[in-house]
């Protein structure tokens, strides 16, 4: 029998649905976990973009930016495709797609228009229609009732359309998030955080000043969301800048999303007194998200410094939060935007945890080495009967705590963000701590738990949440061997 066959519980980034993460074991439900954040939160796709991880979908339109001509649409007789736009000089032809889409499911629609004169409608999914006759780019949600095309059309219309997209999305908001990084997902569990800035994308609203000669060209450029919405803001002298002004006490770190078209230096500035903090940071033609954290701030900057070479960047997501790093991003347009913690518990159950032996593996990476405790436990409900494996600083630790006291064993690892392997061994007068591979703590100590029927991301009754990146969780019910453990636990 093979590790994965013993183990009773497992949990993967894989599958959730709303207000659960779901076990790959046992698949009947009974050790998934209870999740709950009660607002919406963005996360890093598949694909390597920014969105809320409420979008289900990708873009269900093919050919949206019409790059391929005609292809995949029906064009009327008052329609025509020319320099990558779909152009309409008549009547009311449509200028439709069959959209693979499911009726009673919420859909949004995007695009680009630029209108001269008349009225152009559009509907999707046999929903009501919606009317324009302004330019600009446009965002409308269908609640679609049946698999209706995608249609366009007009009264008299004359106008430009492109860049059409439609995806699927929802009204939960205690969706779990799997994050990718480098091509691997991993659940993100977050603390709340507020972002203070406004307006973390139209960087033309007069919250963000243009100091120092700095101008801002039109916010149409791709972003690392997909979208057409990221600026490109020109620095062309030293002390050249944006600048967001907002008092602020204590620890707030400001992140901002950066590339140039080639390689060089701007730097990111805050005051903290005087004088100014100043971090200088390196772009290339790839989106890259940098951060600077500072003790009582009062402004925040993009800047051209003497030092700096670049004298034109392009700017997108920018966040200035109380924390001491930057979380995932929270978007604003209008006001500040909170996203609650992400609360994870009450997976397993009293069949698939043994009090007196067995094995809490995790594959985990904290969020930032900044000194907090995060825990994940089996447990009774009680601080005083768990199991756990949990971080502060730089180091990882292991603890049964039982009728016998406290077994701790620990270790100490370079850098706490990196992902780590790490398994607990708890059997009497048998302990042991396990990372990427390695046997690196022991105790011979006797020691007893009862009633443990319960796997939770804190230390139990909810404290030292496990703020983190978990690509794996699992439990077994007898100690591992050895070796067992080594293959387990190797990176």
């Amino acid at each position: 029998m093979d590790l994965l066959e013993k183990a009773s519980v497992i949990l993967t980034a894989t599958a959730y649905n709303n207000g659960e993460a779901l076990c790959v074991k046992p698949s009947d439900g009974s050790g998934d976990f209870d999740f709950s954040r009660n607002s919406a939160a963005t996360r890093v796709n598949a694909q390597g973009l920014v969105e809320n991880v409420q979008i289900l979908s990708s873009n269900l339109v093919q050919n949206g930016d019409f790059t391929n001509g005609s292809t995949d649409w029906i064009v009327g007789s008052d329609w025509s495709i020319a320099g990558n736009k779909a152009v309409s000089s008549g009547s009311g032809n449509n200028l439709q797609q069959a959209v693979n889409i499911s009726s009673n499911k919420t859909y949004k629609l995007t695009f680009d228009v630029i209108s001269t004169s008349g009225v152009l409608a559009c509907d999707l999914g046999g929903a009501a229609a919606k009317t324009l006759t302004d330019s600009g780019s446009k965002e409308y949600y269908f609640q679609s009732v049946n698999t209706n095309n995608l249609r366009f059309y007009g009264s008299a219309y004359y106008g430009e359309i492109t860049n059409i997209s439609v995806i699927e999305i929802t009204d939960d908001t205690n969706l779990p998030r799997i994050n990718y990084e480098n091509g691997c997902g991993s659940w993100l569990f977050e603390p709340q955080s507020t972002n203070l800035i406004t307006q973390s994308e139209l960087f033309s609203d007069s919250s963000w000043l243009k100091e120092g000669s700095a101008t801002l060209g039109l916010n149409t450029y791709l972003s690392p969301s997909g979208e057409n919405n990221a600026s490109e803001l020109n620095l062309p002298s030293n002390l050249s800048r944006i600048t967001y002004v907002l008092n602020t006490t204590g620890v707030h770190t400001f992140s901002i999303y950066l590339k140039s078209d080639t390689d060089g230096t701007i730097s990111l500035r805050s005051a903290t007194g005087n004088p100014a903090v100043t971090k200088q940071v390196n772009l290339t033609d790839r989106w890259q998200r940098f951060d600077i954290s500072v003790t009582d701030g009062n402004y925040w900057q993009v800047i051209k410094t003497a030092s700096d070479t670049l004298t034109s960047v392009y700017i997108w997501g920018a966040q200035l939060e109380a924390l001491s790093y930057a979380s995932s991003l929270i978007p604003t347009s209008g006001s500040q935007v909170t996203r609650n913690q992400d609360v994870c518990n009450n997976g397993g159950s009293l069949a698939t945890i043994n009090s007196t032996e067995g094995v809490l593996y995790a594959e985990i990476a904290a969020l930032a080495n900044d000194g907090t405790i995060r825990e994940i436990s089996i447990n009774n409900g009680s601080i005083f009967n768990r199991v756990s494996i949990y971080y502060t600083a730089s180091v990882i630790y292991a603890k049964w705590q039982g009728a016998n006291g406290g077994i701790d064993l620990f270790h100490i690892i370079p850098e706490v963000t990196d992902f780590h392997k790490v398994a607990i061994k708890y059997k009497s007068g048998d302990t042991a701590l396990w990372v990427d591979g390695l046997e690196v703590d022991t105790s011979s100590s006797v020691n007893s738990t009862s009633g443990l029927n319960v796997l939770d991301f804190d230390r139990a009754v909810g404290a030292n949440k496990f703020y983190g990146k978990t690509k794996a969780l699992a439990v077994w019910k007898e100690a591992l061997s050895d070796s067992e453990l080594q293959s387990l636990t190797t990176i």
